[in-house]
């Protein structure tokens, strides 16, 4: 996986303002293809409110 993407994810206090569309599009890519190997990933995204700060 790509490690500054996860760092942005893993960081609850990350201000998702100051990155590009593209880079905000691969951090939901990051977050839909993880929900491949742990079932639940997306829907605890949008629970926490990361799919609406992206």
């Amino acid at each position: 996986m790509w490690d500054e993407g996860r760092k942005m994810l893993n960081d609850t206090h990350f201000n998702y303002d100051t990155i590009d569309i593209p880079t905000k599009c691969k951090l939901i890519t990051m977050i839909i293809c993880s929900n491949r190997f742990s079932d639940g990933a997306l829907v605890s995204a949008f629970e926490t409110g990361l799919i609406l700060k992206l």
